[in-house]
């Protein structure tokens, strides 16, 4: 595997190669020389072509616990502190230290407010769907 992480990524070569000095004169026919054999490593018919122009690129894998932004993060904290299941900034940074304990924390206090109180959380309710 040659540049890049993925399978079949980076500059695809085009076998052994040796070089030469040649002279300039020469050199558009050495480019079309060259083209020309490019050409017919992707045009066999009976063989799958040597290289290929584009790379196909993995599903991206969704995570598990969703990472909330910094503005979600401080909107979720001060909600906790405003309905009193926290005491402290502090303690809502502890409740909220990674993405599982984030989750974790919402789906523990979410059933405990109405409606209304929520909607200052509302696109957080919309990452962690609610059965």
């Amino acid at each position: 595997m040659r540049g890049g992480k993925r399978e079949g990524a980076g500059r695809k070569g085009l076998g052994k190669t040796k070089i030469y000095r040649l002279p300039i004169a020469i050199e558009d026919q050495v480019l079309k020389l060259l083209s020309d054999y490019k050409a017919e490593l992707n045009t066999k018919p009976d063989e799958k072509p040597r290289f290929e122009n584009v790379t196909k690129s993995k599903e991206p894998i969704k995570p598990a616990f969703p990472r909330l932004n910094k503005d979600q993060l401080k909107r979720f904290q001060d909600w906790l502190i405003d309905n009193k299941f926290a005491k402290s900034k502090a303690e809502t940074r502890y409740m909220t230290q990674t993405p599982k304990a984030c989750k974790t924390t919402f789906l523990k206090y979410i059933h405990l407010t109405n409606e209304y109180l929520n909607g200052y959380i509302e696109n957080i309710c919309e990452l962690y769907i609610i059965d």
